[in-house]
């Protein structure tokens, strides 16, 4: 079975390239539980790692994706 992820935007801060970056819901949200940092990827291949302000986006999304499947469920 092939592991749940979450697409989130991400803007590329050596060249601004906005993009999507695809990210592990399991592994991300232990990261963010943990204080650990999240890798985010962009378009040109640079990594980088998740700013506090990126850090919340990505909760954000996490909470809508929960909240859907919540939603789905009933």
């Amino acid at each position: 079975m092939k592991e749940p992820t979450i697409e989130v935007p991400v803007n590329c801060p050596s060249c601004s390239k906005e993009g999507l970056c695809s990210l592990s819901v399991a592994a991300t949200a232990a990261a963010l539980l943990s204080h650990r940092c999240v890798k985010l990827t962009c378009a040109c291949q640079r990594q980088w790692n998740a700013t506090d302000v990126e850090r919340e986006q990505i909760r954000e999304y996490l909470a809508m994706l929960a909240l859907r499947r919540e939603a789905a469920s009933s």
